[in-house]
């Protein structure tokens, strides 16, 4: 069964964000796009060996490196904590890079790209 892009844009679009019940308080989840990628390099950007069998690792463009985010993919209920260990994506429009196995983990490594909740968990201090 194939499902129109355009109407799944348009109903994330619509309801970009949702709120959500955690410890009383009503925090809104933010809704991204993330797809996957592994390439040639050997090392993220902290310095860790990239394994693209590592479901946990994340590149976000900004959030500082070891900051932890739950994600949660709409469409099939599957979620996953991961940390941001590299920098990326870097097409237009994506928040989040996940290695495949964390796109299989979250059921979207045969699409390429999904919209997912992300919820920051705990930044990392640096004193």
């Amino acid at each position: 069964m194939q499902h129109n892009p355009f109407l799944l844009v348009a109903a994330v679009a619509v309801v970009l964000y949702i709120y959500v019940e955690r410890a009383g308080e009503t925090q809104a989840a933010t809704f991204v796009q993330a797809s996957w990628y592994e390439g040639p390099h050997s090392h993220m950007a902290d310095g860790e060996v990239f394994d693209p069998r590592n479901p946990y690792s994340v590149a976000h463009p900004s959030l500082p490196f070891g900051t932890i985010l739950q994600l949660r993919n709409p469409r099939n209920g599957k979620s996953l904590l991961v940390v941001v260990r590299d920098r990326g994506p870097y097409i237009p429009g994506r928040t989040l890079d996940l290695t495949p196995a964390g796109a299989a983990q979250l059921g979207f490594k045969k699409e390429g790209v999904a919209w997912l909740s992300m919820d920051v968990l705990e930044e990392p201090y640096y004193p």
